[in-house]
């Protein structure tokens, strides 16, 4: 069994993530994950994944409000592309090892059919600290993901991007039975068998996704209560904002075949010149103006639809791009209108 907020050496933590397995989870810095299933009903994915936060973290540091009771919690975890001693970032955040195996199974988070919520695997949390000079580990819950952004970062005169992950914490006021994580490791199990081990939180999630939790979470996903990094800004939109305008202008939803079911939000001085410069920039001239309205501080507005449009997609965004219907979008965009 682990409590939330329970203290354990190093050799202890290690102990426990073997459970009655052969190996313990990789410790090592980074987004350590169990072998992927080689066969069994959940066979392709992980049995479960870990986030290991620094106390200290530095310039990027994560955020983590464990669930409380049967208070849901939050984490905003920076993914793992960044210096690794004297070795460069990647370029693009996919590249590095643990967002790209994390991007292997991501989409079965935000599904809409439970039989993949299913196969999900929990994401334990746990830090790192030191005490009298002694190596911990603190566990601080299981999450899953509600939503995941791309964002810049500049570092040693070096710009590149990483992902930031969003997630909500479940409650577990019993504690975690690791029984259920060891279940999951085991190929001979079913899915049935595991979800009967699961915690009473995971179980509601697995049948009613990402709207069993509460909005908390994901408004902290979308608001500015915490220092973080900007996301990956719209070159268009920043070569825009150059020079000095009155703030007045238009919020607009934009599609592109290429991204099914994702709509962006966004914002510009007018927004039909600013499809005309998408379509520059693509030899498909894919892109599609779904909706625009009109506002008089354009910045406050589109702040204001992306949180709005963050609640409807449950998270699932990246950026500016969100997974929502052209309905929902509509009336995003109507709900900050001026006009």
């Amino acid at each position: 069994m682990a409590h939330i907020g329970e203290e354990l050496t190093f050799s202890d933590f290690k102990l426990l993530t073997k459970g009655r397995h052969e190996k313990s989870i990789g410790h090592q810095p980074g987004m350590p994950r169990y072998a992927e299933l080689k066969s069994g009903q959940r066979k392709g994915v992980i049995p479960a994944t870990w986030f290991h936060s620094k106390e200290k973290g530095g310039q990027y540091e994560d955020i983590i409000d464990p669930a409380d009771k049967n208070k849901v919690g939050y984490a905003m975890y920076y993914g793992d592309n960044g210096w690794k001693e004297e070795r460069p970032p990647h370029q693009s955040a996919d590249d590095s090892w643990g967002i790209k195996q994390l991007n292997g199974f991501q989409d079965l988070y935000f599904s809409d059919d439970k039989s993949k919520r299913s196969r999900a695997p929990p994401i334990l949390i746990s830090q790192n600290f030191k005490k009298g000079g002694v190596s911990m580990r603190r566990f601080l819950g299981i999450g899953v993901l509600i939503g995941r952004e791309i964002i810049s970062l500049e570092d040693r005169g070096l710009m590149y991007d990483n992902a930031l992950y969003h997630l909500a914490l479940l409650e577990l006021p019993e504690g975690l039975d690791w029984d259920w994580v060891d279940a999951l490791r085991d190929p001979g199990m079913s899915i049935q068998n595991t979800l009967d081990l699961a915690p009473a939180s995971w179980r509601r999630w697995v049948e009613g996704g990402n709207a069993t939790i509460s909005d908390g979470p994901i408004e902290k996903s979308l608001g500015d209560s915490y220092v973080r990094p900007p996301s990956s800004k719209d070159p268009l939109t920043v070569a825009e904002e150059k020079g000095e305008d009155d703030g007045t202008g238009e919020v607009y939803a934009i599609t592109n075949s290429a991204w099914p079911g994702y709509v962006k939000i966004g914002r510009a001085m007018d927004a039909k010149k600013r499809l005309r410069d998408y379509q520059t920039y693509s030899p498909l001239r894919d892109y599609t103006l779904r909706h625009r309205v009109r506002c008089n501080d354009r910045k406050s507005s589109e702040k204001r639809a992306h949180k709005r449009a963050g609640l409807l997609a449950l998270g699932r965004r990246n950026g500016e791009w969100f997974k929502m219907t052209l309905e929902q979008a509509e009336q995003v965009l109507d709900h900050v209108s001026d006009s």
